[in-house]
């Protein structure tokens, strides 16, 4: 799961997050200004590796946690 972090980038679909990462531990969504966010929280080993925001089931944001 982790390595598959390292090729996460901005632009990725959120099927290509989940083929790398699985599904997220946890995940939020709401509308925002005519586009749909999420964010979706990645856990490996009970913890958190990475946080990433879709706009639009596209990949905005990733923000990894310190390990």
């Amino acid at each position: 799961m982790v390595e598959g972090l390292a090729e996460l980038k901005a632009g990725d679909s959120r099927a290509d997050v989940i083929r790398r990462l699985g599904a997220p531990a946890y995940s939020i969504g709401m509308p925002d200004n005519g586009q749909y966010v999420e964010k979706c929280r990645f856990r490996a080993g009970g913890d958190l590796i990475a946080t990433i925001e879709l706009r639009d089931g596209v990949v905005t944001s990733i923000d990894k946690a310190a390990r």
